[in-house]
């Protein structure tokens, strides 16, 4: 049980446990996908379902597909010029094409990747997951212990997520996932007693959106993905959408508070496979008034260089600064995710 305000805070290498993709191996398959190109009025390469999601758009649009087919060329192109597919997003982003080609492949690729990840269910009404004994070696397994430590079920399960929030810079759906159906397993929960526990309780937010809701989450007018998008009526656009820029972000200013207020207030900051990109250190950073009191940094920073960890320590640090206070920054660059909570499982209880 967590008992001090924590915010988790996980970027593209939380997924490596489970396999989804980092950043560069994203990147990589979204440029495949978007590589279209025709021979003889035949598709040689690319994805056919974002050409497909194309030619809708120009539809509504009344105009050439090609355009937005030349965009996608020209991600396909230079995205691995840049560490990320935001990265370049943001490099372009008064591109209206590059931006709509940019979510539908973004959409496409991580829709595949959780279908092959070990969260998968493979039968909808399964009660395994695709690949348990990576779930079970999986930082998110030591995380739940960590949750249910001291919790009982049908006393104090309200109080799971009492002091947790997450901000997932991630646009899949993978802590929804695990948590709905680790709930079911470990307190013999049914389907209906999980999902309320998680829509009252848990605070999750994803800065650049998400493929969607889950069906215990979505309400009547929220776009519906199951988990591996296996029936999303087709519609790669609807998917898409949900997925926002860094600039689309900064014009959210209700979301903005939100995250803000989280880091003013939370007493342990958990980094992990988070990268520290300049703009996402901006989302975060805390808000007045200065509150001051302690805070405990946790972070994981694999293989990156001592250099590095000098300007991810000081970036720390000044998210911080208008909370005031004193704060302790563990950046460890030796340390998996689950690595990480193996050495500060207990200490995340305290």
């Amino acid at each position: 049980m967590i008992k001090r305000p924590t915010v988790f805070v996980l970027g593209a290498g939380a997924g490596v446990d489970i396999g989804m993709p980092v950043g560069e191996t994203l990147s990589k398959s979204i440029a495949n996908k978007l590589n279209i190109k025709f021979e003889n009025g035949m598709q040689t390469s690319g994805d056919p379902e974002i050409m497909a999601a194309l030619r809708t758009i120009a539809r509504r649009n009344q105009a050439d597909v090609n355009v937005w087919r030349a965009a996608g060329c020209g991600i396909a192109d230079g995205v691995s010029y840049t560490r990320s597919i935001d990265s370049f997003m943001n490099a372009h982003r008064s591109d209206q094409y590059v931006r709509t080609c940019s979510k539908l492949g973004i959409a496409k690729t991580i829709i595949e990747y959780e279908m092959e990840c070990a969260l998968s269910i493979p039968q909808r009404h399964s009660r395994t997951f695709k690949d348990p004994e990576k779930v079970q070696t999986s930082w998110l397994n030591a995380w739940m212990y960590v949750l249910q430590e001291q919790i009982v079920h049908g006393d104090n399960t309200d109080c799971m997520f009492k002091h947790l929030s997450v901000i997932n810079f991630n646009y899949d759906l993978c802590i929804e996932q695990f948590l709905f159906k680790a709930l079911q397993d470990f307190y013999h929960m049914n389907e209906g007693q999980s999902a309320e526990l998680l829509n009252v309780n848990l605070r999750i937010y994803h800065p650049y959106g998400s493929l969607g809701k889950l069906d215990w989450q979505a309400s009547n007018n929220e776009n519906l993905v199951p988990f591996g998008g296996s029936e999303y009526d087709d519609d790669l656009n609807l998917v898409a959408d949900g997925i926002k820029t860094f600039n689309e972000r900064l014009e959210d200013d209700v979301l903005a508070m939100k995250l803000g207020e989280e880091i003013s207030q939370a007493e342990r900051i958990v980094f992990l496979g988070f990268h520290f990109h300049q703009q996402n250190m901006q989302l975060l950073a805390s808000l007045k008034p200065a509150r001051g009191g302690d805070v405990e940094i946790f972070a994981t920073a694999l293989e990156r260089s001592r250099a590095d960890l000098r300007i991810v320590d000081s970036q720390s640090r000044e998210m911080l600064n208008q909370r005031g206070g004193s704060w302790n920054v563990q950046l460890h660059n030796d340390m998996s995710c689950a690595a990480l909570f193996k050495e500060y499982a207990t200490t995340l209880t305290y």
